[in-house]
């Protein structure tokens, strides 16, 4: 998903750039073969474009977030990916107390170290 967010992202802001739907107050500028800036007027012209691509960008998150979410529930759906129908999740069962209790007595738990060899260093 990361890698269609960055192609479809890419996209979008050559579309924006190249077709002439920068902020007001900015204009593309070529520098070089292949090289392009984006140049504002004032300060606060630049900060409108950060803020336009900003939304943009987040817009466009939230679109491939649900679009990914819409995309699982279909295939999980499809393939019959429910829990209740698992085998797995059939041959669980709670734990009674008295199973609790047989665990508990039968625990031995001690804290002795690998490292100790009976000499101090």
């Amino acid at each position: 998903m990361g890698f269609i967010l960055q192609g479809t992202w890419i996209i979008q802001i050559g579309l924006a750039l190249f077709s002439g739907w920068v902020a007001q107050g900015c204009s593309l500028h070529q520098l070089s073969r292949g090289n392009y800036t984006l140049r504002c007027k004032g300060h606060m012209d630049y900060h409108r474009a950060s803020a336009i691509a900003t939304l943009q960008f987040n817009c466009q998150l939230a679109f491939m977030v649900v679009l990914s979410v819409d995309a699982y529930s279909v295939i999980s759906a499809r393939s019959g990916g429910s829990l209740e129908s698992s085998s797995a999740a059939a041959s669980y069962r709670p734990i009674g107390f008295a199973e609790m209790q047989q665990l508990e007595n039968s625990m031995n738990f001690t804290l002795d170290s690998n490292d100790d060899d009976g000499e101090e260093r």
